[in-house]
């Protein structure tokens, strides 16, 4: 029996409900921390993560980085999530400085 020289790369590839469910669990916090605080800015990293959550589209196999973001829609990802994170260290840097 021979072995297969084709190697294997994991994606992660959430469900659709799952997906949907963790957008809006990112929204409504949003919305809270918008309520409490508006311009604190402390929502942005939860409103962009949700929004990420439901515009991903995972990497195809064999599918290089480039030509991943080539596509709107992983451009647009990648800057969500960047923005995402930057919004979450400086929650941090807010809570940390108070």
């Amino acid at each position: 029996m021979q072995g297969s020289n084709v190697s294997y790369h994991p994606v992660l590839s959430l469900p659709r409900w799952l997906r949907i469910g963790l957008s809006c669990l990112f929204f409504v916090d949003a919305v809270l921390n918008m309520w409490k605080h508006l311009l604190l800015f402390e929502w942005v990293a939860w409103l962009s993560l949700g929004l990420y959550w439901l515009l991903y589209v995972p990497k195809q196999t064999g599918e290089t980085l480039v030509e991943y973001l080539k596509k709107p829609r992983g451009f647009a990802s990648l800057i969500l999530l960047v923005a995402a994170l930057i919004g979450f260290a400086y929650n941090l840097r807010v809570a940390y400085t108070k």
